[in-house]
């Protein structure tokens, strides 16, 4: 249940909108083209106890957002950058770089986005404690908490045939996105019984 004061103190203390703020939590879920953006941080305010906003108070956000360098258009110089920020014995991201075109954080914008983000739900929130990274022979997720992890492969051992593998695994240093990193984490491997597959 949200707090719809506090919440709101909270935006503020950090000289944040509401508008705003439902601009850095779209990226906060994955990057995408500005004129997306927009679009679906409007439609995070439908139903929200915080209040809605329209497609211009959205618009005037990201305006506001890369004028204070929270946010930018990915170019291809920023895109080189941001794989050298991720060290070469980390494991990820496993959802990839953003594209040429999207917009995403910048370093200081991730670190706003983080700080509001605990300020507001906790230390361990996130849109998802989850990430799941498919490709042809297997099906790997990703946990920062053991917890998660644990739950999940005791489900997958009841519904999982015996056409597929499961295990997991601990992990080191790894990340989702360039800027949500993790220092260690569980995998867990889903793979077809004829193929093999490592995190």
């Amino acid at each position: 249940m949200i707090d719809r004061d506090r919440h709101l103190r909270v935006l503020q203390r950090n000289a944040l909108s509401l508008a705003e703020w439902y601009v850095l939590s779209l990226i906060g879920m994955w990057p995408m083209p500005s004129d997306k953006v927009v679009q679906f941080a409007a439609s995070h305010g439908e139903g929200d106890p915080r209040g809605g906003v329209s497609r211009s108070d959205c618009a005037r956000a990201l305006k506001s957002c890369i004028d204070k360098r929270n946010l930018r258009v990915v170019d291809s110089r920023y895109r080189s950058r941001l794989k050298s920020l991720v060290p070469t014995t980390s494991l990820g991201p496993i959802y990839g770089y953003p594209n040429l075109g999207d917009i995403d954080f910048t370093v200081s914008g991730a670190r706003l986005f983080k700080r509001v983000n605990r300020q507001l739900y906790g230390r361990q929130s996130a849109p998802s404690t989850m990430f799941e990274q498919v490709s042809t022979n297997a099906k790997r997720l990703f946990f920062p908490y053991k917890n998660d992890a644990l739950q999940v492969m005791a489900s997958l051992g009841k519904t999982t045939s015996s056409a597929h593998r499961v295990k997991i695994r601990r992990i080191g240093s790894w990340c989702v996105y360039w800027w949500r990193r993790y220092r260690t984490g569980f995998c867990i491997i889903v793979s077809n019984t004829k193929g093999k597959r490592k995190c």
